[in-house]
């Protein structure tokens, strides 16, 4: 701090989630004697955020800025928009920070959206209308606009898939400054860059993630109680969604490579077998080309023995369809997994969210089986 120019610096807490702010996890100081303070009471903390699981996340580094003196501050944001395939700013003229989210669920028309053609980089007239609309005219308006052609740019040569500025601010002297930044990245493309591989920090990476990463399983943590393991990120989007809409909470995202091999199942299959978060697991599964239900099927029968076991001891809902399911659900069977065989997402959505709702003592994989053939007998009638 004492290298800084005062008389405030920021000390920020680095963790990969955002809401720092309103845990604290970002500080103003006005002494370098306050910063060395502040700094040792985050380091070796547990951070809780509303991005955070509830125990949050061990800081480990901490980074110091100088201050400044901010005349306008706003959010944007450069991103690829999966759904209709383009690349998409968001501008709002709200500070950003922690409150995007919610102006963006509260208040969507101050949150705006230039769709980016993707064969032409975007000209200063077609960004200067959405700075306009932010209410950024005349020298900052022009500085913000640069600053946003630069944006596009980095975004392309990186492989990004976000980047987000939040806020960006015009300060006292006139300058435009990135106070916050956030950026991820492709993981299919990071072997075109080693200079960001370098970065990667595993400390402040969930350890689940970081196992999946190693066995190549594409898997981000999430807060519910439902496991999935699924076959391709589409299915997986739309498993989750089908939990969602029957009042499950998703444990977790999971994308079986589409060349999956049986060591990689087993792998992914520990993952949320050892989450004790996990009231019950969904195993969705459709078989093409070189993907096989019989080699899914084995994968989990060889988790269950390597972790000394025959059954797991949560509910176990599975469907395969397409390539060899009849062999991987006969597999099942012959193993006594105790597992619930289902024929269609919505049926395996609706039985997972039932067997995590079950009471513990009757959420075991030996009575799990009874438990809903009497409950779904009751709906029945």
């Amino acid at each position: 701090a004492r290298t800084l120019h005062g008389p405030t610096w920021m000390v920020k807490a680095q963790i990969h989630a955002g809401g720092r702010g309103p845990a604290g996890g970002v500080q103003a100081v006005h002494t370098p004697e306050d910063a060395r303070t502040v700094a040792e009471h985050m380091l070796g903390s547990q951070l809780a955020t509303s991005q955070t699981r509830p125990q949050g996340q061990i800081v480990h580094k901490v980074y110091i800025e100088q201050g400044c003196e901010i005349v306008r501050a706003f959010y944007v944001a450069l991103l690829l928009d999966s759904q209709d395939e383009t690349l998409t700013f968001l501008a709002s003229p709200e500070r950003g920070g922690d409150s995007i989210e919610e102006v963006a669920l509260r208040h969507p028309e101050r949150v705006l959206k230039l769709k980016l053609p993707l064969d032409e980089e975007p000209s200063a007239d077609k960004i200067g209308e959405l700075i306009q609309q932010i209410g950024l005219s005349g020298e900052h308006g022009r500085k913000v606009v640069a600053y946003l052609q630069t944006m596009y740019r980095v975004f392309l040569e990186l492989d990004a898939t976000l980047i987000e500025i939040s806020p960006l601010a015009v300060v006292d002297n006139g300058d435009v400054l990135a106070l916050d930044v956030k950026m991820s990245f492709d993981d299919n493309a990071l072997y075109r860059h080693a200079d960001l591989l370098a970065l990667r920090d595993e400390a402040n990476r969930e350890p689940s993630e970081a196992e999946a990463a190693r066995h190549g399983i594409n898997y981000v943590r999430l807060q519910g109680d439902i496991g999935t393991l699924v076959s391709g990120a589409g299915l997986a989007l739309a498993t989750l969604d089908a939990i969602v809409e029957r009042g499950g909470q998703p444990a977790n995202f999971m994308d079986l490579p589409p060349v999956s091999r049986q060591a990689q199942v087993a792998a992914a299959f520990r993952l949320l077998l050892e989450d004790s978060n996990i009231k019950a697991i969904l195993v969705n599964v459709f078989g093409g080309g070189i993907m096989r239900c019989d080699v899914i099927a084995d994968g989990l029968i060889v988790a269950l023995r390597e972790a000394g076991s025959n059954k797991p001891k949560i509910p176990l809902i599975v469907r395969l369809d397409g390539t060899n399911a009849e062999l991987g659900q006969q597999r099942l069977q012959e193993a006594g997994l105790g597992a619930v065989l289902v024929t269609d997402l919505a049926e395996a959505a609706n039985q997972v969210v039932v067997a995590a709702q079950l009471p513990s003592r009757q959420r075991s994989s030996s009575t799990l089986l009874g438990s809903m053939k009497k409950l779904f007998t009751k709906e029945g009638n």
